[in-house]
């Protein structure tokens, strides 16, 4: 027995379309399809331009190169004169 988990779209028409290809011989099979809502998750927008050029940027860690802009930000903020935050 093999369990298989996957999202697809039902289309406008109301109709899910499902094509999975088996290792399978021909031959009666027995299938379960158990339907729920998918939760909806954003995917933060460099995950989806890093999927869309991948192989084409140099191999980058993007999360620790944001954690260290804000990290750098904030210290410089603490380091900002006291003359410049009375403006």
């Amino acid at each position: 027995m093999k369990t298989l988990e996957f999202q697809v779209e039902v289309g406008q028409d109301g109709k899910l379309r499902v094509e999975l290809p088996t290792d399978l011989p021909p031959g009666p099979v027995e299938g379960v399809i158990v339907i729920q809502p998918a939760e909806r998750k954003q995917t933060p927008p460099y995950d989806r331009l890093k999927g869309a050029l991948a192989g084409q940027l140099p191999d980058i860690d993007i999360e620790a190169d944001l954690r260290e802009i804000s990290t750098e930000w904030k210290r410089d903020l603490e380091l900002e004169p006291a003359s410049l935050r009375r403006l």
